[in-house]
Formats: C-alpha cells, structure tokens, sequence
C-alpha cells in the first residue's frame, strides 16, 4: 500500500469516527425527540461568529477575519432566524412540547 493510499484511509477513519462521534452527542442532547434548548436568546451573542473569528485570529489571518466579518455576521443571522423559524414550525405543529 503506498503513503497516499495510507493516508487517505487514515483520513477517511477519522472522518467515520467523527462523524460516528458527533450522532453519539446528538442522540445525548435529544430527549425523545425533542431538542434540549433552552435558552435560544443567547443565540443572539453570536456564538459561532465569535469562535469562527477566533480562530483566525489566533491563525494570524487578522486581514481575511476583518474582510470576512460581513460575510460571517449575515450567516449567523441567517442561521438564527432559520432556527428560530424551524422551531416556530415545530411548536405550531405539536411535534415539540415547550419546556416548563
């Protein structure tokens, strides 16, 4: 077996254990079905725009992370608002019970 057969299969074994991985912490962080979310206003802290700018930050990539930032900003925004408007659906709908 050559060295890029070697490594593409390394890769591609990481990538089931991650993706094996993350069904695992899914399935802990649902409750019959339902999504343990609580606290949906600290979506608006923007959590993923901060650790997304973070990290190129802590990269050195100070100029894209400024350039990007617009770009960043709006996705967060969209990602929210798709959030919120699922969940919406969802009470409307019955298949989610609000938490007390």
């Amino acid at each position: 077996m050559s060295k890029g057969q070697a490594d593409s299969r390394r890769r591609l074994a990481w990538a089931l254990l991650l993706f094996v991985a993350g069904q695992q912490s899914l399935s802990l962080l649902l409750d019959n079905g339902v999504p343990l979310v609580r606290f949906p206003a600290l979506l608006y802290l923007f959590p993923h725009l901060w650790i997304t700018l973070g990290r190129m930050l802590r990269a050195g990539h100070v100029g894209k992370a400024l350039t990007l930032f617009p770009w960043l900003f709006t996705g967060e925004v969209a990602r929210i608002r798709g959030f919120h408007s699922a969940r919406r659906a969802d009470l409307r709908s019955g298949a989610v019970v609000r938490a007390a």
